[in-house]
């Protein structure tokens, strides 16, 4: 069997979407060929951790763990240090944050480049070596980020003459938290040239979506491939949806600051009473503390509960058990090609879908060709659009309806698309 050299800093126990797109690449690229050996770190630092993953990863699968020094978990006792009022997401701001947030947040973007997993890149090149003589793969595959997997794959490509594909899940120096977050233009001179090295040298730039990939190409020419991150149709085996009494709202992810759906909460509360109390509204991840404020604010606590992390497992019976699910993608300006992980997995519940964005980004273009859902403006005024959603509800027209025309956006489906990739880079 061909085999393939995969590297990621988010392996399980690792959560999230990250972890999960290459996991999933992992799960079925036998299936077409292909042998994934893994190189990933055994004392990572993740912002998530989901057990359950680890029952995912397959039996007799090759997978090396290496040490690693990280500046991230320095930089983490700095901040806890410097101030106790440390935002959700730790490169958002917040009204109430402290200077010394603003001090620890300026360390962060400018004194570790490309990232805090810098201390990695060196064990990459030395255990992947190991890997390589030993195992000897006819690819590498890289996934980020963090963007440091990257520095370290072109390393070890350039040493042992492999073709190398790089992933990309984020933008790099165009990834929209990094804007006006206090990063000097020295610092984004030299991402833009670590940048500029990595999609230069690597065989294939491999994307989540056209946007991300764009952002990357910039002038260059490059080949690339976007494989979309998918849904697992093994993820809704022996699932089934319960009918309830209520309207039952669901959010899956974290929530930035610049996710603030303000004009969907206040339509929220201007709903007529007896609808009002009929909704149930469930948030899993993190929200920022502004958002959070907001809601206690509009007295929306009555209905919208905030959870914390779930395993994926549990997320994907709450998604399917839904009556309507809220999509939310950033609001900047370079937002278009941004197609969250779980819109996927949102689809195959085949429960109705509110998109809140760029109305004619690469999200939007899904919805609308899956006839899943609708995308409006942040700016839009939702009272009515939820009215008809609810009515549609009461009346059992926003039933699950699972359509044949989604299996493109399988994680099987995509898998095929990368091992094809890999067999034209092979040969």
């Amino acid at each position: 069997m061909k085999k393939v050299l995969i590297i990621t800093y988010y392996w399980p126990p690792a959560g999230g979407p990250g972890v999960q797109r290459v996991l999933k690449f992992v799960k079925y690229l036998p299936e077409y060929g292909w042998k994934p050996i893994v190189l990933t770190v055994e004392n990572g630092n993740y912002p998530a951790y989901d057990e359950s993953l680890i029952d995912e990863i397959p039996s007799g699968c090759i997978i090396y763990k290496t040490k690693t020094w990280e500046p991230f978990s320095f930089y983490l006792k700095i901040n806890r240090k410097l101030s106790n009022n440390i935002p959700t997401h730790i490169l958002e701001t917040t009204k109430e944050e402290t200077f010394f947030s603003s001090i620890a947040r300026f360390i962060r973007l400018n004194f570790f480049i490309p990232d805090p997993r810098k201390g990695w890149i060196r064990c990459i090149v030395k255990e992947g070596k190991r890997m390589i003589e030993k195992y000897k793969p006819d690819l590498i595959f890289s996934s980020s980020p963090p963007h440091s997997v990257q520095l370290g794959a072109m390393k070890l490509a350039r040493k042992t003459g492999l073709k190398w594909i790089a992933d990309f899940r984020d933008p790099w120096t165009d990834y929209f938290n990094l804007q006006g977050k206090g990063m000097l233009s020295v610092t984004k001179k030299k991402l833009g040239k670590m940048e500029e090295s990595v999609v230069k040298n690597c065989n294939l730039i491999s994307s989540v979506s056209q946007g991300v990939g764009d952002l990357l190409m910039k002038s260059k020419s490059k080949d690339l491939k976007v494989i979309y991150n998918g849904y697992d149709e093994d993820d809704f085996t022996e699932l089934k949806k319960n009918r309830s009494d209520k309207w039952r709202i669901c959010y899956a992810g974290s929530i930035r600051k610049s996710q603030t759906p303000l004009n969907f909460l206040l339509a929220l509360k201007k709903l007529p009473r007896d609808v009002f109390n009929t909704i149930e509204f469930d948030i899993y991840g993190s929200v920022h503390p502004e958002i959070r404020k907001t809601i206690i604010e509009l007295g929306l606590k009555k209905i919208l509960r905030i959870n914390p992390y779930l395993k994926h497992k549990f997320v994907v019976g709450k998604i399917l058990n839904a009556d309507l699910l809220i999509l939310l993608i950033p609001a900047h300006k370079k937002n278009h090609g941004i197609i969250t992980g779980k819109i996927f997995e949102y689809l195959r519940t085949g429960n109705p879908i509110l998109g809140i964005g760029p109305i004619e980004g690469e999200a939007a273009q899904i919805l609308e060709s899956t006839n899943r859902g609708k995308m409006y403006d942040y700016e839009e005024d939702f009272n009515n659009v939820l009215l008809n959603l609810y009515k549609n509800w009461k009346n059992c027209k926003g039933k699950s309806n699972i359509l044949n025309d989604i299996n493109f956006y399988s994680r099987k489906h995509q898998t095929r698309e990368l091992a094809r990739q890999f067999d034209l880079l092979r040969n």
